[in-house]
């Protein structure tokens, strides 16, 4: 009897792991900053559909890392917050900023400026505490630059004569 369930657990063990799903992953997260087009193409290769846990997280986290790099104008947030939320509970703070750094856009894509400004400020608090100088620069200063697009918002929401055409 122990034999087969060691048996069993092995099979259960081999049919987790996909080391060509992981490989592909990495090698899209290893492009994303010189060739985004690149990383793109390389998770156009991957059917998210079967993705669970971490590699569902990545793919999402990558995905939409490599639409925003390569211009491409995402306001749903549905597939970052996959990342989002994995990241923030099974805590890789490196990855986490990249995800709320991106939630950040999209929500800013979609208008919804308040929680844009809380994803920029929380990715910039992870880039200090991380000493990533690299995210550091461009999340603050988009940081700056949202706060003053949220309080032009609102002051044009509240002293304009066509203020019901301009959302807050």
């Amino acid at each position: 009897m122990r034999p087969l369930l060691l048996i069993l657990f092995a099979l259960l063990l081999a049919a987790c792991a996909d080391p060509e799903t992981d490989r592909r992953l990495a090698r899209a997260e290893a492009l994303m900053m010189t060739a985004p087009d690149s990383a793109a193409a390389v998770l156009d290769s991957i059917d998210p559909t079967p993705l669970r846990g971490r590699r569902a997280a990545l793919h999402a986290l990558l995905r939409t890392h490599a639409n925003y790099r390569n211009y491409i104008t995402d306001t749903d947030d549905s597939l970052i917050n996959i990342a989002v939320d994995y990241f923030t509970s099974h805590p890789d703070p490196a990855r986490l900023m990249v995800a709320r750094y991106c939630q950040g856009r999209v929500l800013d894509n979609a208008r919804r400026y308040s929680e844009a400004m809380t994803a920029a400020l929380t990715a910039l608090d992870l880039a200090t505490a991380l000493n990533d100088p690299f995210h550091k620069s461009p999340t603050s200063s988009w940081a700056i630059c949202g706060i003053r697009k949220i309080n032009m918002t609102k002051h044009l929401a509240a002293t304009s004569p066509h203020r019901s055409y301009i959302s807050p």
